[in-house]
């Protein structure tokens, strides 16, 4: 792909695009290609631009602030979390009604931007078909929840994340949408940093460890961990404020180090390290197999830290082997998924008390746990083994399609997919993963569907470029009439 082609911007590229499709899949020299691509694959690359690139309204400032809004208060929790001391158990703000009813305002506000985009919404679900059925499990399996209530309003979270994702999808470029969120991680940030410093025990906790603006360390260092990628990337791509961005990160690490969380520590520094083959090797064709050794060996590392007797190891987390009870923990939840093994417990239905099936897991056990603290696992609870079956299929073409990104795309946009994939892979052995992440879900969601589109442009773009050197030849004009965008189009006519 030409360096013309990546300077464009999105209307402009979308532009190009349309006029390619509309002579050069008219002309008998491109049959070849109408066969390999298909009309399908084309209309596909063409709704994924952002809808205000085909005629739409621009995103104002008005939604762009409502979408700052939406991933601050997903990130960082609401005022209702903030004020909470630890409690020695892991929580979330998923139960925080003003959270829920927030979420529910800004994304019922943000989702009139998808009226009368269909079409777009349609194309966006179906370029991964597994995430909707996935979530469509979880959304039926309150159903089959003992606790009905609680299964319901984990549905319904979910359900409002998949729409943000949505959302940004339609009206956003992965550009914008990461220079978003960074504004929203930083103001969280220097809320952590306060919290640390001046707000006593809603910022640290008793033993010394900063909790931030959550409950617990590990909240700090999820969030911190998020927060530290997305203002990297954001400091890559960014002008003016690409300082300010460095800054914060510098003050992020602080955090994610001073949190103590191992598992968010550990998947830094292991993703730290898988991201330096993947820079190494992603030019050569040997990409695919540097990325699937490097995540097997990091996932191998990250079973070390849990579960084998290496004492070195052991020092280094300041915890016993079995790193905090997890092991112990997950032979008793691998008991309690062997009684409902194909839909489980529905969604949130498992650790719900002394009344729920956790009730004999946090009698033998020497501690509260209120999740599995391993992604697989959790997800068997939630749907059974059906819906582990889905998330790990998900997972492994999710790889996929961020490798092949990292090949088409330059930049650390390019390689965001691949890495934050790591990090969710090395966080899902031994935390609840990305599901438990609001933002970071929504996140995941949009870098992955982004990828695989980047990737059907590239092929549509490259399958088109000899079709538009023979359809010039043979004296085919150029119908262009937008001023500027024109003369950037025809350009990048003449580049290609």
């Amino acid at each position: 792909m030409s360096n013309r082609w990546i300077q464009l911007d999105g209307s402009a590229k979308h532009y190009m695009l349309r006029w390619l499709a509309s002579y050069s899949f008219s002309h008998p020299s491109t049959l070849g290609i109408r066969r390999r691509l298909g009309a399908h694959n084309l209309a596909s690359a063409l709704s994924f631009q952002p809808q205000y690139s085909t005629g739409k309204t621009r995103p104002g400032n008005v939604e762009k602030l409502l979408v700052v809004a939406t991933i601050f208060i997903n990130h960082f929790g609401t005022p209702a979390d903030w004020f909470l001391t630890n409690t020695g158990s892991a929580s979330g703000p998923s139960s925080n009604p003003v959270l829920v009813f927030g979420t529910l305002a800004l994304v019922g506000v943000l989702s009139l931007g998808l009226v009368g985009n269909g079409e777009a919404v349609f194309r966006v679900l179906a370029t991964e078909p597994l995430i909707p059925a996935l979530f469509f499990l979880l959304g039926l399996s309150p159903l089959w929840s003992g606790y009905f209530a609680e299964s319901l309003n984990g549905a319904i979270n979910l359900g409002l994340m998949g729409l943000f994702a949505t959302i940004l999808l339609v009206r956003f470029e992965l550009r914008q949408i990461i220079h978003l969120a960074a504004i929203a991680m930083a103001i969280g940030i220097v809320m952590d940093l306060i919290w640390v410093v001046a707000m006593g025990e809603y910022g640290q906790n008793s033993v010394g460890h900063w909790d931030g603006l959550g409950t617990q360390k590990n909240d700090l260092g999820g969030h911190s961990l998020i927060a530290l990628l997305v203002l990297l990337v954001a400091a890559r791509t960014s002008g003016t404020r690409r300082f300010i961005y460095y800054g914060l990160s510098i003050v992020t690490a602080v955090l994610l180090v001073g949190s103590q969380s191992k598992t968010a520590l550990a998947a830094g520094i292991l993703s730290t390290g898988c991201l330096v083959v993947f820079v190494v090797f992603r030019s050569r064709k040997t990409l695919f197999g540097a990325v699937l050794l490097s995540i097997s060996s990091a996932s191998v590392v990250a079973v070390l830290f849990v579960t084998a007797n290496i004492g070195l190891i052991a020092n280094w987390l300041d915890r016993d082997i079995t790193f905090s009870g997890r092991t112990q923990l997950w032979g008793l939840v691998l008991s309690g998924i062997s009684e409902r093994p194909w839909f489980g417990y529905g969604y949130d239905g498992f650790f719900q008390g002394p009344l729920s099936s956790a009730h004999p897991i946090s009698a033998q056990a020497d501690w509260a746990p209120t999740h599995a603290h391993n992604a697989y696992m959790q997800m068997a609870l939630h749907v059974g083994l059906i819906g582990v079956v889905i998330f790990v299929a998900f997972t492994a073409r999710a790889v996929v399609r961020a490798t092949n990104c990292s090949r088409v795309v330059p930049g650390p946009l390019g390689l965001l997919p691949l890495v934050y994939m790591t990090m969710v892979i090395m966080v899902s052995f031994t935390e609840s993963g990305v599901f438990a992440q609001r933002f970071g879900l929504v996140l995941m969601l949009v870098i992955i569907v982004n990828a695989k589109t980047q990737v059907d442009l590239h092929e549509l773009t490259a399958a088109l470029r000899s079709s538009a050197h023979k359809n010039d030849q043979d004296g085919i004009d150029l119908d262009l009439r937008d001023g500027d965008q024109a003369a950037d189009t025809a350009d990048f006519a003449t580049s290609l």
